[in-house]
């Protein structure tokens, strides 16, 4: 009602607002600036999507291109399969702005109201929603467009808001060919079958969790006996839940680095990471610089399950870099056999193969799914194998220290390092002793921050 971002009356509402009528004939308004028809083309936009409902109420979604309202105004996505929702405008350009529109964010009965969008087909050019060319801007109303509270592009919409999609045509990036894998020598290799961690080979962070959120314990990480483990007959299992004690009211997850160090090489671990309904933890495969100077050292994940953390679909290859001085971050959806999104919530085994000039991931031993450079720089320094599940601030409730409703595991099944013999120049044995002293190890791997938040 402050008279601010008045347009003409309408008779349909896509946002929330008031219609506001001068019934005094001596204090006539003075009618609304005409409107511009539209000048582009027609077009199509086809958004798969999925919801999850509340109160019997399913996610509504809107397209607008070029800020005009497609048609259909407004959808009720009610599938909780992902499927495909067409809107047709008059308005389409060479460069469109199309903007997919959550607007009735909401939970009761226990269950949470959400919208999920898998891609936005423009005309032709499909568009995934986490490609670089999709910013997520949070809010209702005029906020969801104001370009004020964005976060890079995303799967999942727990918050009322927009997905932001540039969809200029762009020349793609050449992806590397897949090369022959190389001759390696094993230089360790874990599946846990003695039932415990040992320390002499492995680092257990005692410290702050990752970016300040929670606490990383000991006591986090066990080995269990396990029917699932395909050797050995146990996994290792990271549990994130609520402390106890003096801890009660922190979440209390846990990590582990090897102590085995070497530049370029193999890496190999089978794992998979629970869903997590309160959308806060992170389960990671990652390899991090000895000299922890992050990010210029760089860092490798190579099973990140961040983006979705209520289905872990999809898993990201990321490789993270400093250059002029800004932490940047190059990434790669990795994909299973079919083609489709890795779910990392079920087994799959993951193959890094790091050179200097080159990075890819194998799933379950298919094709190397090269990672196309753009920004960062592949690292050329000693660095550790690190598993983590990380404790991140909630999508509901930035900027506070996150709880969980129920524990959330991470298990892994089995490890192997291999070393290059052609680019052997670094230390490729496991020391007594970590290179730099354990509280500077336990401390910095978890406070890695990522520009998501």
């Amino acid at each position: 009602f402050d008279g601010n971002d008045v347009i003409g009356g309408q008779n349909t509402l896509y946002w929330n607002a008031a219609l506001r009528l001068t019934l005094d004939p001596d204090n006539t308004p003075d009618p609304p600036d005409p409107v511009d028809p539209p000048t582009g083309t027609t077009g199509t936009i086809v958004v798969t999507a999925r919801g999850t409902d509340a109160l019997d109420v399913w996610p509504e979604m809107s397209v607008r291109v070029n800020g005009l309202v497609a048609t259909p105004g407004i959808v009720s996505v009610e599938t909780a399969s992902f499927a495909e929702f067409t809107f047709t405008t008059d308005n389409m350009a060479d460069e469109p702005l199309v903007d997919v529109v959550f607007a009735n964010d909401g939970a009761g009965g226990g269950r949470d109201r959400n919208l999920f969008v898998d891609s936005i087909d423009v005309d032709g050019r499909v568009i995934p929603a986490n490609d670089d060319r999709v910013v997520f801007d949070r809010g209702s109303g005029p906020a969801a467009f104001d370009g004020a509270d964005t976060e890079p592009g995303r799967f999942s919409l727990y918050v009322n808001g927009a997905l932001r999609v540039d969809a200029r045509a762009v020349e793609p990036v050449s992806a590397q060919p897949a090369r022959e894998p190389l001759d390696a020598e094993l230089v360790y290799r874990q599946d846990f079958s003695d039932g415990a961690i040992t320390t002499d080979e492995w680092i257990v962070y005692d410290s702050i969790g990752n970016a300040g959120y929670g606490l990383r314990r000991p006591s986090a990480i066990s080995v269990v006996a396990d029917s699932e483990a395909t050797e050995g007959g146990h996994l290792l299992a990271i549990t994130a839940d609520m402390g106890t004690g003096d801890e009660a009211d922190q979440l209390v997850s846990g990590g582990m680095m090897l102590k085995v160090e070497q530049t370029y090489g193999r890496y190999t671990m089978r794992v998979r990471t629970e869903p997590d309904p309160d959308l806060v933890t992170t389960g990671v495969g990652l390899l991090w610089p000895v000299s922890e100077n992050w990010p210029a050292d760089g860092e490798i994940d190579f099973y990140e399950t961040w983006r979705d953390r209520l289905s872990r679909v999809p898993v990201d290859l990321s490789l993270h870099d400093q250059v002029d001085g800004q932490h940047v971050v190059d990434g790669l959806t990795l994909v299973d056999g079919s083609g489709d999104p890795v779910d990392g919530s079920q087994w799959h085994t993951y193959q890094l193969d790091w050179r200097p000039d080159y990075l890819a991931v194998s799933v379950d031993g298919g094709p190397p799914q090269v990672l196309p450079q753009i920004e960062a720089s592949l690292p050329d320094v000693p660095m550790r194998l690190a598993i983590q599940l990380d404790a991140w601030q909630p999508d509901y409730a930035p900027g506070e220290q996150p709880t969980i409703s129920a524990p959330v595991r991470m298990y892994v099944d089995w490890v192997s390092v291999e070393r290059y013999g052609d680019f052997a120049t670094d230390a490729g044995q496991a020391t007594d002793e970590p290179a730099v002293d354990e509280q500077s190890s336990l401390e910095t791997p978890p406070n890695r921050e990522r520009p998501e938040g």
